[in-house]
């Protein structure tokens, strides 16, 4: 092989290598776009005509609609939604479950709104609705805004419950009065933080 074709080679390996990085570079561009206009609440749906809902486009609600008393709304997944693999959320209000629920729940969402079952077509709106919610549930709990409600838990189920406390260890022992203190010299209750002059 000449020399020549040699630094050919060379160079065009570079070209491809400064493609692939510049590639890389406009798919991180594309996704922090994508989190900031989703966090102003725009929509870049019209770029995905896919119409599969997999590339977490769609409506965004705003911090005000998740804020109302339909904000905060009730899981209703009896089997997980496809992109989850994680414990069920069914029964959790959207504010205890992970973003990446959260998202996933959104395109089952908008997948259940664009497909209505058949007399139930005056549901799809509120489908929609909720998927936003949950898009915004989803930013705002990433991102550190909203302090996520804990998750009911259950015990295990090998686990026995603790005993009743009736060793009058604690102040609601026995349900009675709290138990009796080294600090009764009939002078009353110790100063609380009221009368401290400072």
């Amino acid at each position: 092989m000449s020399d020549e074709k040699k630094v050919d080679e060379k160079k065009v390996g570079a070209v491809l290598e400064a493609f692939k990085l510049i590639r890389e570079d406009n798919a991180r561009i594309e996704e922090k776009l994508d989190r900031l206009l989703s966090h102003l609440g725009a929509d870049r749906s019209e770029r995905n005509d896919s119409g599969s809902g997999d590339a977490g486009g769609g409506n965004v609600a705003t911090v005000d609609q998740i804020q109302g008393d339909r904000g905060d709304f009730e899981v209703k997944a009896k089997k997980n939604p496809r992109g989850w693999d994680g414990p069920s959320c069914d029964g959790l209000m959207v504010s205890q479950c992970p973003p990446k629920f959260l998202e996933a729940y959104a395109n089952f969402l908008d997948w259940k709104a664009d497909k209505p079952q058949a007399g139930k077509e005056q549901y799809a709106k509120y489908d929609r609705l909720n998927a936003a919610r949950c898009r915004r549930w989803a930013i705002e709990i990433r991102e550190g805004r909203v302090k996520q409600a804990p998750a009911r838990h259950e015990a295990p189920r090998d686990m026995a419950p603790p005993p009743p406390d009736d060793n009058g260890t604690s102040w609601n022992s026995g349900g009675g009065d709290p138990p009796p203190s080294d600090y009764d010299d009939g002078l009353g209750p110790p100063p609380g933080d009221d009368s401290i002059p400072f």
